[in-house]
């Protein structure tokens, strides 16, 4: 008689903690966030890290959306076409949408960041010639530059995100960067350069920066960098905690 308690004992201490590990493990599970990006960029975000997210675990899931950043709605992921182009649906309506890029979709457990785009002044200048090396002797010689006011760590102080593109025709310094002002620091996020270059089409392949969204994850402000090629758009994820981190590279591995 013994033996045989001691036996059910040891079944109900094993369906027990089979419990607690599924309960666990169901728990890791929805605590994941996910970041769809355009039609090539898919996200799961955990242990403080992005990683590439398995197509099947991104569905059956909610999603705020934002097409050319502006907020579009909740959808859930339905589906991709031989193109790759994934389509959404939503409650109010049976269809399935594709949209244009740029797009973001994220769960409930990501913000998607309002921000105002301003454009950079003259005083702004000194990153160009200093940091970047190039002598820009007047604004207007950008083809664009614009700055982000942002405090991306939460230390109640301002920080700015600028990005810009220069067309040099006469073959010397074309660029187009995106960095980060922090506490007068300078940290680079992204530059491109074509050098021995005159004729318009072919400085137009030049890739060009900017900033794709800024998003907020349990108090973690992030900026999603954008950097637009010929044929696609390719994005890197940064955070700053007392240096700028890389915390995704711009291809998957």
């Amino acid at each position: 008689m013994k033996k045989k308690n001691i036996l059910w004992a040891i079944i109900v201490i094993v369906v027990i903690l089979i419990f607690i590990i599924l309960l666990v493990v169901k728990n890791n599970i929805n605590n994941n966030q996910y970041l769809i990006i355009d039609n090539y960029y898919s996200f799961v975000y955990k242990d403080n890290r992005f990683n590439k997210a398995d197509f099947n675990s991104l569905l059956d899931r909610e999603y705020a959306g934002f097409s050319n950043k502006e907020f579009i709605g909740y959808y859930e992921l339905y589906g991709k076409d031989e193109n790759n182009n994934l389509y959404f649906t939503n409650d109010d309506s049976d269809d399935a949408y594709a949209f244009d890029t740029p797009f973001l979709f994220a769960t409930s457990g990501i913000e998607v960041i309002n921000y105002e785009v301003l454009d950079a002044t003259s005083s702004d200048l000194e990153y160009i010639r200093k940091d970047i090396g190039v002598n820009i002797k007047s604004i207007d010689e950008l083809n664009s530059f614009k700055k982000v006011k942002y405090d991306i760590d939460n230390d109640s102080k301002d920080d700015f995100i600028y990005y810009a593109s220069y067309y040099d025709y006469d073959g010397n310094d074309s660029f187009s960067c995106i960095f980060l002002i922090k506490d007068n620091k300078f940290y680079m996020m992204g530059l491109s350069n074509m050098f021995d270059a005159y004729d318009e089409s072919t400085i137009q392949t030049m890739d060009n920066y900017s900033l794709g969204y800024l998003i907020k994850i349990d108090n973690d402000i992030m900026m999603i960098v954008a950097m637009e090629s010929t044929d696609i758009t390719y994005y890197s994820i940064y955070r700053f905690d007392k240096d700028l981190i890389n915390i995704f590279g711009g291809t998957y591995d």
